[in-house]
């Protein structure tokens, strides 16, 4: 099935977005309405529990980097955590990690935002 289902909790001051399925180009409207949803809530730390993350595309990663860019004009930050090893190594070939920090547990992302 390529459908995507998106969690969405508070944590410590920090919203944790756990998306389950894929994260492609047949799921980007429904990322970006998610994303476009969260405006209103204010969040300046986010991070994405890439746990459940099956399979991540082209058209997903620049979605989620969209993303990024306006958390960061809101003077937010977005993260990501708990990648599966062939989606953050997929992640990592793209250079996303340059834009967007990829960290191991959420402790770590706690830390980060501490920081």
């Amino acid at each position: 099935m390529n459908n995507l289902t998106i969690n969405e909790k508070e944590a410590d001051d920090i919203l944790v977005i756990t998306p389950v399925g894929r994260i492609d180009v047949q799921q980007m409207v429904q990322l970006r309405k998610f994303f476009e949803s969260l405006k209103e809530k204010s969040f300046v730390h986010v991070t994405i529990n890439m746990a459940d993350v099956t399979f991540i595309d082209s058209y997903g990663v620049s979605v989620l980097t969209n993303f990024s860019n306006q958390l960061k004009l809101q003077e937010g930050l977005l993260t990501f955590y708990n990648c599966r090893k062939e989606i953050g190594d997929f992640l990592k070939i793209a250079g996303v990690n340059q834009i967007i920090p990829i960290l191991e547990t959420f402790d770590d992302v706690k830390e980060h935002f501490q920081g």
